[in-house]
């Protein structure tokens, strides 16, 4: 397939381009059965010239560029990819992911790129915000990790936007440096999960080479074998320092594996009474038991799960916002047991319409995927349907008391 990247097109010539995004995606679908046609969404379509409700339903990807908000010609210094709102350029990643969702991309087609580089200006001065005295100079990560020159040994978070920034003097003058780098990319890519979009892009490829650790929270986050923490803390979507937006609608879903005691403690919640809300369920989703709604400054306060999962739903109407909420979540790990060396048996494995499990009173048995989504839960059920899987390989989760079993579960109808 192809990934479309036309910048600056002006607003005049928007039904020429909606035209060519729906011929150009017609003739790959057609002539290249499974092919895939992308474009790149500006982070803000100052223009107007993405008409969503046209082309959503032709093209297979939409990727936010989500960087550029402060770029080498600002006249303030700031991060290029800030995640919330810095200063006075009220844009930013969790704004556009917002915006594009509720022009009516599907959430599983929207991706946000994030910039492996930032920029360094000289400024006026070495607090934040500061005034740039000239234009900004590309850094890529590799280049802040390379620090040849001794400047970029201590990064310093900006808790606004959650951005890094190096601050130094030299050659009588005082420069910032603004770019991320693992300890503050996680916190885009919680949101990205938080607002559960198809994934991200990156920009780009090689600006970290030599160093692993991008790709190693790549895979701590989004891999198979990406890990919840026990311990984090989350806003809503307009971070620690800002309001949230307008016409918000996203569920979010807490449950870190192998864990007990799960529980969500909210220390701020401010929402506009009677018109934003948010409600919390005890369980993986919306189906589970509602805990409570939420509005105005009624807080859930300390929240504790029943089955280590609590489900976040959040909304806001089209007018009025206030400050939102901080929750901090904790857990405590629990015992995982290699089936092995137990009694614990299933049988018969493969299986075909049921499966049993002996050798243990199960709490709770749940079918997973080999992408690690929940397919099905059990609640004290020794025999369990199955006839309802497509042949395949899947993992078998058995809980009991304060220890959890897992074995592969083979399907064959």
């Amino acid at each position: 397939g192809i990934n479309i990247d036309f910048e600056g097109v002006p607003a005049s010539e928007k039904d020429n381009f909606t035209n060519f995004l729906v011929n150009i995606s017609d003739q790959f679908h057609t002539n290249i059965p499974g092919s895939q046609v992308s474009i790149a969404l500006y982070a803000v379509d100052w223009s107007g010239v993405f008409d969503i409700t046209v082309i959503k339903d032709y093209l297979d990807l939409f990727i936010i560029m989500g960087y550029g908000y402060y770029w080498k010609g600002s006249s303030y210094a700031g991060p290029t990819g800030q995640l919330f709102t810095f200063y006075n350029f009220n844009y930013n990643i969790s704004k556009s992911i917002n915006t594009y969702l509720n022009a009516g991309i599907p959430k599983e087609k929207l991706l946000c790129g994030v910039p492996y580089y930032g920029y360094e200006w000289k400024t006026s001065g070495e607090n934040v915000p500061s005034s740039t005295t000239a234009n900004g100079t590309s850094r890529t990560i590799k280049k802040i990790k390379d620090n040849s020159a001794g400047y970029y040994n201590t990064p310093l978070l900006n808790e606004n936007s959650m951005s890094n920034y190096y601050t130094y003097y030299s050659g009588g003058n005082w420069h910032q440096a603004w770019v991320d780098d693992e300890t503050t990319m996680k916190y885009k890519y919680d949101l990205i999960q938080q607002r559960d979009i198809g994934g991200i892009g990156i920009w780009a490829l090689g600006y970290d080479d030599g160093y692993t650790e991008m790709w190693d929270l790549i895979r701590d986050r989004f891999s198979d074998n990406s890990v919840t923490p026990c311990q984090y803390t989350i806003w809503d979507m307009g971070g620690p320092k800002r309001n949230y937006y307008n016409n918000e609608d996203y569920t979010f879903t807490i449950a870190p594996d192998n864990v007990s005691l799960l529980s969500l403690d909210f220390s701020e919640f401010s929402l506009e009474s009677g018109y934003d809300s948010l409600w919390v369920y005890d369980g993986i989703d919306t189906n589970a038991e509602l805990i409570g709604g939420y509005s105005g400054t009624t807080s859930p306060g300390f929240v504790e799960a029943s089955n280590n999962a609590l489900t976040l739903k959040f909304h806001s109407d089209g007018a009025t916002v206030r400050s939102g909420w901080k929750a901090d979540w904790n857990c405590s790990p629990v015992n995982i047991e290699n089936i092995s060396e137990n009694n614990m048996k299933v049988y018969p494995n493969p299986a075909n319409t049921f499966c049993t499990v002996s050798g243990i009173i199960p709490d709770k048995a749940q079918i997973i995927d080999i992408n690690g989504k929940l397919l099905k839960q059990y609640n004290y059920e020794n025999t369990l349907k199955v006839s309802y899987l497509p042949n395949g390989i899947y993992f078998l989760k058995i809980i009991s008391g304060n220890k959890i079993y897992i074995k592969k579960l083979i399907i064959q109808h």
